[in-house]
């Protein structure tokens, strides 16, 4: 599934973003899954459940320790 989302263009300015447009996309999808709907429902299953999440994601150093 990931590397569906790694063939999306990104339009995003490079050097400013912090998180692959991949990952974030992955983790929107994992989140709408478990019934949540916006950007604070991502972040409390990143903060909450990121080592389950950590295995689907390109860049998973990021979960649990950036976004806290």
């Amino acid at each position: 599934m990931a590397s569906s989302f790694s063939s999306v263009h990104t339009p995003r300015v490079v050097g400013r973003c912090k998180h692959k447009l991949s990952d974030i996309l992955m983790i929107a999808l994992i989140t709408y899954l478990y019934g949540g709907e916006d950007y604070s429902n991502m972040y409390q299953l990143c903060r909450y459940r990121g080592e389950e999440v950590k295995p689907l994601l390109e860049v998973a150093y990021y979960i649990g320790t950036y976004w806290e």
